[in-house]
């Protein structure tokens, strides 16, 4: 029995109350992507969409769009559907030139592509021209989206025919996933393999 300090008489204990049920929220699910390209700050940005309408940035990395005198078209696009004899995606392709290869290619307008850097022989070992591969984070293409591999198997392997592509020229030093790392080609593999 326990006794009141103040008096001699008896006081009920009670047993705390304990909920049975949970009130926690259930976590967001990964529903779909969308890829932001950035001209101005040479980066792009694989964000994925939850079941809340919220948004989150997944991956980014430095790439290179058009050097000057050729043109990446600015606007909303999707990856694309096969179509005029061309597929949606293509693990290595040969490049319009005709001169060179790259891997993990999938197009958003026309003949404009996200794909890995060029190389001159087909294959699937992430050879790179050393050269060109250093130039990601500033323009050096004929108007596609060139890409470290890491960014663009990702893209291919994750990222469905339909994908929102926003291609814009955003604000200079603004990063939204933080200012992605650098990489440097040593030699003719891609280091981000």
């Amino acid at each position: 029995r326990l006794y009141s300090t103040s008096q001699k008489t008896p006081v009920t204990a009670t047993k705390p109350t304990t909920s049975t049920t949970t009130s926690t929220k259930p976590k967001a699910t990964l529903k779909s992507y969308r890829i932001d390209i950035d001209l101005t700050n040479q980066i792009a940005t694989v964000y994925g969409i939850y079941s809340d309408k919220s948004a989150k940035a997944l991956m980014s990395e430095f790439v290179s769009t058009a050097r000057k005198g050729k043109n990446t078209p600015t606007g909303n696009f999707k990856i694309q559907g096969a179509s005029g004899g061309r597929k949606a995606k293509l693990r290595t392709a040969k490049m319009s030139s005709g001169k060179a290869y790259a891997e993990y290619l999938c197009r958003f307008h026309g003949a404009k592509c996200m794909h890995g850097v060029p190389y001159k022989n087909r294959n699937t070992k992430g050879y790179v021209s050393k050269t060109e591969f250093n130039k990601l984070g500033s323009p050096a293409s004929a108007g596609c989206v060139r890409m470290p591999i890491k960014l663009c198997r990702y893209i291919y392997n994750n990222c469905p025919v339909g994908t929102p592509v926003r291609v814009f020229k955003g604000t200079p030093g603004k990063y939204p996933a933080g200012k992605p790392k650098k990489y440097t080609a040593t030699s003719n593999i891609d280091p981000t393999r």
